[in-house]
């Protein structure tokens, strides 16, 4: 049924409309539960190779191609596709980890520096010159007290100026403030970097030890201090796209490529052919470069190189797990939100008058095998349990029948005689209940008194129809149809809503895998 056919069915309804009663009820009931799982196989489908990226039902290997060049073509491309990542997962963590880079790897902050726009920050690199210059005079220097005043001045500066703000490394000079007053003793950063650089604190003995002692604490910290102009848009200056370009060049001819295979070979629109592979987009977008993941993993998993399958399987589960109960709660609801729709529009009054017109997908005659299974159950199972129970109520029955006949009134004030009525009342409860167990279990095994219960049950259902239309009993019935499944509709939900579905979900998968295997029921009888 197409999408829509149930409102059709609903609003649309009209006691002459040529929708047999069976089809109306069929698409009442079962469109809002297979509208459900199709939409949500849907949202995970993948376009190009037709099988779900995550499916709730089912885990697919990937597929491989039959062209050992195109094979080929995936796979350096696969291979190009992780280079870039790796690429711009470097770019992103340069910034971060940039310290590192400087101390233990030099030349990759010399070459990957200016791609970032960092530059030495002038007066930290000034700081570090003057310090430089003071080892290269010497203490006892006639400019060295000059050189002591200069660095004490820097000192301050830098303290009042914050250097470090603008490569957001401000920590960097609280570090610094913080060893400095540890190393002379004073509260003050600015009395502890005065003290230290001054000539009654450096003296010819101890000077160079002092000057080691600030290369090996501070000079890591002011050398890892830069500067980032920013442009015209208020960010960063930031050159990684003149690299990136030449990817996302490659990239835009591989897309292309493919948009041009599939609309070619499937025979679809340019959008439909463009979004066919709708995640290999995220390789051209200048931003968000991170998601360029996603495209890496699903052309490995492709590949076969990468197994994703124990992580779908968890996806599946997590997700399965979640929405379970919402998607049942929302079948049933629109369920049962239908069926009473289509009974206040006259759905049971169209399938009351009109003759079921059923689709046959078997040679078998349910409605036949039903009653056979019924009387089969009642003549085996119900009447020998419930015997103990009948032939005390036939006795009664039979006692109240024998009291009504005017002829055994005046019996009763006989010797013997209530006795005598009692036994004959046994007597026949039993006989009774052993006839009728018979005659079921006769019937059961003989062609004409098959026909013959068929006859009677087309027949009762005529005349039950009948009745049915001409009293206003139809009225009420539709009344409390629709108030009960009100009932059952509010039960299963309260239900659903105080329930685990982690065990559904697990049973389902147990299903889906094999471990279960459904109760094989013994053949129908077929159609005479």
């Amino acid at each position: 049924m197409p999408a829509g056919g149930v409102s059709q069915a609903v609003t649309g309804f009209t006691v002459g409309d040529p929708l047999s009663s069976g089809q109306v009820l069929a698409e009442l009931l079962f469109e809002p539960v297979l509208n459900c799982v199709s939409d949500a196989d849907l949202l995970f489908s993948d376009p190009l190779l037709g099988d779900p990226i995550f499916s709730m039902a089912t885990t697919r290997l990937p597929r491989q191609r039959s062209n050992p060049w195109a094979t080929r073509i995936d796979q350096l491309m696969a291979l190009i596709v992780l280079l870039n990542v790796g690429i711009v997962l470097f770019d992103l963590s340069y910034v971060r980890f940039r310290d590192l880079y400087l101390r233990y790897l030099p030349q990759v902050t010399q070459r990957y520096d200016p791609i970032k726009g960092i530059e030495p920050f002038r007066d930290t690199e000034q700081y570090l010159a003057a310090v430089d210059k003071l080892m290269q005079l010497g203490i006892e220097s006639p400019d060295a007290a000059q050189q002591l005043a200069d660095l004490r001045d820097r000192s301050v500066a830098m303290i009042e100026e914050d250097p470090f703000r603008v490569a957001n490394k401000s920590g960097g000079l609280e570090k610094l403030k913080n060893r400095m007053r540890q190393h002379m003793g004073e509260e003050s950063s600015k009395a502890a970097f005065r003290q230290f650089w001054s000539q009654q604190h450096l003296t010819a003995q101890n000077w160079q030890q002092e000057l080691a002692y600030f290369n090996r604490n501070f000079r890591p910290i002011l050398a890892a201090n830069y500067f980032r102009p920013i442009d015209e848009s208020g960010d960063f200056v930031d050159l990684f796209w003149i690299i990136d370009l030449g990817f996302v060049g490659l990239f835009s001819v591989d897309i292309a490529a493919r948009v041009l295979w599939i609309r070619k070979r499937r025979q679809k629109k340019w959008t439909e052919a463009l979004l066919w592979r709708w995640y290999d987009l995220l390789l051209l977008l200048p931003f968000w470069r991170i998601l360029r993941i996603i495209p890496l993993i699903v052309r490995l998993h492709h590949l076969g190189w990468v197994n994703l399958q124990a992580i779908q399987r968890e996806i599946n589960h997590n997700i399965a797990e979640n929405i379970a109960g919402e998607v049942t709660e929302l079948a049933l609801l629109q369920t049962f939100r239908v069926v009473q729709g289509g009974i206040q529009q006259g759905a049971l009054r169209q399938f009351i008058k009109e003759p079921l017109t059923m689709v046959e997908i078997n040679e078998v005659d349910e409605i036949s095998a039903i009653a056979h299974r019924l009387t089969e159950i009642v003549t085996q199972s119900v009447l020998p349990n419930l015997q103990p129970e009948l032939e005390p109520l036939l006795e009664h029955l039979v006692q109240q029948a024998i009291a009504q006949v005017p002829l055994t009134r005046s019996l009763p004030a006989l010797p013997g005689f209530s006795q005598l009525s009692a036994e004959l009342s046994k007597q026949i409860a039993h006989q009774s209940l052993r006839t009728l167990q018979s005659a079921l279990s006769d019937v059961t095994h003989d062609t004409k008194g098959q026909a013959l219960i068929q006859a009677l049950g087309k027949s009762t259902l005529a005349h039950l129809q009948t009745g049915l239309t001409q009293t206003q009993a139809l009225e009420e019935i539709e009344h409390l149809l629709s108030d009960w499944l009100e009932e059952i509709k509010l039960t299963l939900i309260h239900r659903l809503e105080g329930q685990d579905q982690t065990q559904a979900i697990q049973e389902f998968e147990a299903i889906r895998l094999g471990n279960k295997v459904p109760t094989v029921l013994p053949p129908l009888p077929t159609r005479r």
